[in-house]
């Protein structure tokens, strides 16, 4: 994640780049939005560096921002958007799964599953997506927490498909 601020700290230059943390991390996200008010923003977008809309982009961050709100009501401070489904994740992990040698196999894809059945769905269109990149001639997803199938039990499937190869891919941002 900080990496991430990095580059485009390096590429806004004009622009204030910090980073918060919703959970297990410090910072937090609250105190950083502050830090960059006394710095002098007028407005703050918070970002959610997730990949999909789940609970932390769908209320954590929002209560976050509702909060900062309170604490400085003349300042412009809006969530943005999970990352989503779009072409350049696909592209990278597609790209990954071909440089490991998977293209045309069979392929798996570890997912981090919420109790959120939208984001789940779209765990699911990012795996089509990346076994249409790849040539995969079978995908299945499978999650690693909160829902199901869990990876072992997709694993399973293609055992009983008589698949002796498979590529793996992680549907993860970090």
């Amino acid at each position: 994640m900080l990496a991430i601020a990095d580059l485009v700290a390096a590429a806004l230059p004009h622009v204030l780049v910090d980073v918060g943390f919703l959970e297990m991390t410090d910072p937090p996200a609250g105190p950083v939005i502050d830090s960059l008010v006394e710095r002098g923003c007028a407005s703050v977008a918070a970002l959610p560096l997730v990949l999909l809309g789940a609970g932390h982009a769908k209320s954590d961050v929002p209560a976050v921002v509702l909060d900062a709100r309170r604490r400085h009501p003349g300042v412009d401070i809006r969530p943005g958007s999970p990352l989503g489904v779009s072409r350049l994740p696909v592209e990278l992990i597609g790209r990954s799964v071909q440089e490991a040698g998977g293209a045309g196999l069979p392929l798996l894809v570890v997912a981090r599953g919420t109790a959120d059945p939208d984001a789940n769905g779209d765990a699911f269109k990012a795996a089509r997506l990346v076994g249409e990149w790849t040539g995969a001639p079978f995908v299945q997803v499978g999650f690693s927490g909160v829902t199901g199938p869990t990876v072992v039990e997709a694993a399973q499937v293609f055992a009983r498909l008589g698949y002796r190869r498979l590529a793996v891919a992680w549907w993860y941002l970090c």
